[in-house]
């Protein structure tokens, strides 16, 4: 088979299956030898209904020989079907050449000539609008179902107007056709297309053939039939079963191939849903303990069918769980044991026995009580429910195919005297808003309903209840007043279990109340610019709940601030300031800094010690240093040890620079002029550091790095 559409030009047999999105009509050839059969369809609805009433034009060129028996060498093409217009039967010629029980040639004639559905007032302008909308889908509408009708069957084909059999041909010999529709080109421009080819007898390959058929169980009840899509058009399905001597058809309709929707894969499920994507589906409804085998035969778009496929055997597997079996009651005994009691109404063929199982909770998980017991057990004796507490019982009924089912859920009615162990591991973390998040260890018993969080302002104040009942999850969120004027709340939890049986209180716990008044604000010391450097120094907050100082820097120029350091109390080496060194990129432009104050309530101090600094480009004096490490891991410290030769006048000093664990190099410690050792203190064991030192001079000089000296604790 090849596929030619209208809109390009001449095409040879290898060129014809590429289609281009402006052709207005595909074009399909087969050779036999004796004969070539062509058939066609309009793209759109408004061609299609504009060449019925035109018809469609097929020329042939004549043959050398043609033209040689003619005597007359001009005449070069000849006009097919006797010179006239291909057009659809009439009304009158349907009903002479179908039986009325023909559906695909009903649905043919109704296509073509069908009363339209749709009326409208000339004078309502809605009306009108909205009849050209409905008078659209009406005819796209027509012409998918007369296509749907032609498709397999070529009488129907012809019946249409969209199909014609050349049987002047000679095998072997080369043709050239072009069709053409005389449709005015001012109601619809439609070029020609034409194609050349040889007439040798059409040969199938294996990709018009019949896939193989396969067949997958999709429930209890259903199994879905199915083959890869190919080439071919559409399929009819037939059905044996072991017992039976004839196939029987299960479709009068062809099962066309499908591309399944978003409804397809609510509807059928993604399982389903995903094998229709690339494969041709047939869904049938089948028994248990049959054999069942399908074969499927298949026509292409010529309507010529291919040999029938058949599938293997196939007997659906047993997924039909057992009717549900119902306990009837529950009974405890010196609140030890409990006897559960159970009917079944149906006791199927296949069916195996019950297992009872147990649960602290209505919805488990589920642990087993017993072993499977017989069909016909109706009762069993838990020895072991005093321990297991109070709870609930389950039963599931077993089959042979290990398909169950499941009763509804007991109570076991035993007396529960026992409170639970005091809840242990209380503690809160206190956001912003002032919340206090509690968390606690969930209690060890199974049967612990929930818990109760008690609260006071003053230890020996009497506790009142703050949960208002009970928090079922070992967590509570509570509102703390920072009106108050203690600094404290004080929390403790009870347990309690199903039979209402409460424990002891857990450790009381103090809860720091919210604290809503910011730091005092940090003032700008001094600041020092040596070369690319800014020492900057700020004292500390007379605040003693401080948790962070975070540092910023920005140019003049640039809106916003960057965060450079955040540093904590314990990390201030002098006692009252913090100080800050930073080796910024040298710029024309003025570098600004200034230092906020934050407490653990995340209250801010605001911005504040602003100070500025110009930093320009630095001169690097090449001078040797030389720079030992060594660790003392008893004290764990380090102690570095330098020496370098500077003959200078100038006043110098330098700077230590700290790598700990891999970290990012950091300036660590200053030093003044003749210094020659430092020792590092700030370490703990296991660490390992790394170090390098430069010297800064006047006038913007400043030393290149010494090399690297490394110690680890």
């Amino acid at each position: 088979m090849m596929m030619i559409c209208m809109g390009v030009p001449r095409l040879y047999a290898q060129d014809t299956v590429k289609i281009r999105q402006n052709n207005k009509v595909v074009l399909l050839y087969r050779a036999y030898g004796d004969s070539v059969v062509f058939r066609w369809a309009p793209e759109d609805a408004g061609l299609w209904m504009l060449a019925n009433k035109h018809g469609w034009l097929l020329e042939r060129s004549l043959t050398d020989e043609e033209i040689k028996k003619s005597g007359n060498s001009s005449r070069t093409d000849t006009l097919l079907n006797n010179g006239k217009p291909i057009r659809p039967l009439t009304l009158q010629q349907f009903q002479q050449q179908f039986d009325s029980t023909d559906m695909h040639a009903g649905a043919a004639a109704q296509a073509l000539y069908g009363e339209g559905a749709f009326v409208t007032d000339p004078n309502d302008q809605n009306g009108f609008m909205n009849y050209v909308f409905r008078k659209d889908q009406e005819q796209q509408q027509r012409h998918f179902m007369a296509l749907l009708a032609a498709e397999g069957h070529p009488e129907i084909m012809n019946a249409l107007g969209l199909r014609y059999v050349d049987r002047t041909v000679k095998k072997g010999e080369w043709y050239d056709y072009t069709l053409r529709t005389p449709v005015p080109k001012h109601l619809y421009d439609v070029p020609p297309v034409s194609v050349i080819f040889q007439n040798v007898p059409y040969v199938r390959t294996e990709e018009e053939m019949m896939p193989t058929v396969e067949i997958q169980q999709i429930d209890a009840y259903r199994a879905i039939v199915y083959w890869k899509k190919n080439k071919l058009s559409g399929y009819f399905i037939e059905r044996k079963t072991s017992k039976d001597r004839n196939w029987e058809p299960m479709n009068n309709v062809p099962i066309y191939g499908y591309n399944p929707d978003e409804e397809t894969y609510k509807v059928l499920g993604e399982d389903v849903a995903r094998l229709m994507e690339d494969n041709v589906a047939f869904i049938d409804s089948l028994n248990l303990k049959t054999q069942y085998q399908y074969r499927v035969r298949a026509f292409d778009a010529f309507g010529d069918y291919v040999p029938f496929k058949e599938s293997d055997k196939f007997e659906m597997m047993d997924l039909v769980p057992p009717t549900i079996p119902i306990i009837t009651g529950c009974v405890p005994k010196d609140n030890k044991t409990c006897t559960v009691y159970w009917e079944k109404n149906v006791i199927e063929d296949d069916f195996e026995g019950y297992m009872l199982t147990f649960s602290d909770s209505p919805d488990g998980p589920w642990s087993n009580v017993s072993d499977l017991l017989g069909p016909k057990a109706k009762q069993y004796v838990d020895e072991y429910a005093g321990a297991r507490g109070r709870g609930y019982y389950k039963l599931i009924a077993y089959d042979k195919y290990k398909n169950v089912s499941f009763s509804s859920t007991a109570l076991n009615n035993i007396e529960d005297v026992v409170p639970p162990v005091k809840p242990t591991g209380l503690r809160a973390l206190v956001d912003t808003a002032g919340l206090a998040h509690f968390t606690w260890n969930k209690n060890p018993e199974k049967d612990v309903m929930g818990y109760r969080v008690f609260f006071a302002n003053q230890m020996d104040h009497e506790f009142v209840e703050c949960s208002h009942g009970l928090a079922h999850t070992n967590a509570f969120i509570d509102t703390l007043d920072w009106h108050t004027i203690t600094k404290y709340a004080y929390y403790y939890i009870m347990a309690e279990d199903y039979s209402h049986n409460v424990s002891e209180h857990s450790d009381t716990i103090a809860v720091p109340v919210p604290d809503k008044i910011p730091p005092t604000p940090c003032i700008l010391d001094d600041i020092t610019v040596t070369d690319n450097t800014v020492v900057v120094r700020w004292t500390k907050s007379a605040s003693d709940d401080v948790m962070y100082y975070f540092i910023y820097r920005k140019l003049k120029k640039q809106k916003q601030w960057e965060l450079q350091q955040a540093v904590q109390p314990w990390q201030i080496i002098e006692a009252d300031y913090i100080v800050f060194i930073d080796h910024p990129t040298p710029s024309s432009d003025m570098y600004q800094y200034c230092i906020e104050a934050v407490d653990d309530f995340h209250n801010s101090a605001g911005r504040s010690g602003y100070a500025n600094a110009f930093v320009r480009e630095a001169l690097v004096v090449d001078l040797p240093i030389q720079l030992k490490a060594s660790a003392d891991k008893k004290n764990n410290s380090v102690t570095l040890d330098w020496a370098y030769d500077y003959m200078g006048r100038h006043h110098h000093y330098g700077l230590i620079y700290r790598s700990v664990n891999g970290s990012e190099y950091q300036a660590y410690q200053r030093f003044e002029k003749g210094t020659k050792t430092f020792v590092d203190r700030d370490l703990k064991a296991g660490d390992k550091a790394s170090y390098y030192i430069v010297l800064y001079f006047g006038k913007g000089q400043r030393s290149v790095p010494s090399e690297e000296a490394k110690a680890g604790l």
